[in-house]
């Protein structure tokens, strides 16, 4: 996709007319779009009202099957062992990626933070982004070595 549409107007600077890389826009554009993912996952998949759910199992693992869930909005949610925390979670992330991929399309960042932060520079970007990925990495593996509603054994 990325190079079928390579002369899209963000890949070229307004000022200059040559082709550069808008990163705090691609990124609100990613945000925007992973935000969608999530809430979608979240709101049709893991509650089964457009697909099948997700695969509970008992704490000793003999009885799991793939089943809707209802999301769990209180405290009960933060128990890794109530499978209504996935649906909640992935319905708060993906409604909070919506909103952050909106602000970071439509706001840009002041002068002296882009440069304080080297926001133009891809190096800079893409290190400073794989620590989410690992945070994210961590928890996963996490539930699965210690127990989760999904992977209770």
């Amino acid at each position: 996709w990325h190079w079928v549409y390579w002369d899209l107007e963000i890949f070229f600077d307004e000022r200059t007319g040559k082709p550069s890389l808008d990163l705090p826009k691609i990124f609100g554009i990613h945000l925007f779009l992973s935000g969608v993912a999530c809430f979608g996952f979240g709101a049709f998949h893991v509650t089964g009202l457009y697909g099948p759910g997700i695969w509970v199992s008992d704490p000793y693992g003999l009885t799991g099957k793939v089943q809707p869930v209802n999301p769990a909005w209180g405290v009960e949610g933060f128990d890794p062992f109530i499978p209504g925390g996935i649906a909640s979670h992935h319905i708060a992330a993906g409604t909070l990626g919506i909103l952050a991929g909106l602000f970071h399309l439509s706001v840009r960042p002041p002068q002296r933070l882009y440069k304080g932060l080297r926001m133009g520079n891809i190096e800079t970007v893409l290190s400073s982004s794989i620590a989410a990925v690992f945070f994210a990495a961590f928890v996963v593996a996490g539930t699965m070595w210690y127990g989760s509603a999904t992977t209770p054994i």
